[in-house]
């Protein structure tokens, strides 16, 4: 599943919440293949687990390098993007011990769970509450910069 890396290099001409609202279904349907793969099914759930490190890898890096840092010094988006970043690093540490499991063994099945739950928080809290923030604070010509 390839990331529009356009869309987080300047080269797009959409709206950066609406890119990245996409990026995050992306990832949602990665993480619904994986669960959907039977533990023996190592081949599958290697590339699958590869493409979902790859595409968090990538979607947190813009979200931080473009969105936070165009936020982080306005008034009212502090506590928001404190609680991202932090949810940034607690998906990636998952990411990390997942990596260090065997894809067959029913603890990496139970840690993949437990990252589907962190990386759903993380999409609730940003599309439920910085989003919306962002949308009523910015324009559309103030979001086309980002």
């Amino acid at each position: 599943m390839p990331t529009n890396a356009s869309a987080h290099n300047g080269q797009s001409t959409g709206d950066i919440l609406d890119i990245l609202k996409r990026d995050h279904g992306r990832v949602d349907h990665l993480l619904d293949q994986i669960e959907d793969t039977d533990d023996g099914d190592e081949p599958r759930r290697a590339q699958l687990f590869a493409q979902i490190a790859a595409e968090i890898g990538v979607l947190s890096d813009a979200e931080d390098q473009i969105v936070y840092v165009s936020l982080e010094s306005r008034a009212g988006f502090e506590e928001l993007i404190d609680g991202a970043r932090q949810d940034h690093e607690h998906i990636e540490q998952m990411v990390e011990e997942l990596d260090q499991l065997e894809v067959t063994s029913g603890e990496w099945s139970g840690k993949v769970r437990e990252l589907r739950q962190l990386v759903r928080h993380h999409v609730d809290v940003e599309e439920g509450m910085l989003f919306p923030k962002i949308r009523q604070e910015l324009d559309a010509q103030e979001r086309g910069r980002m």
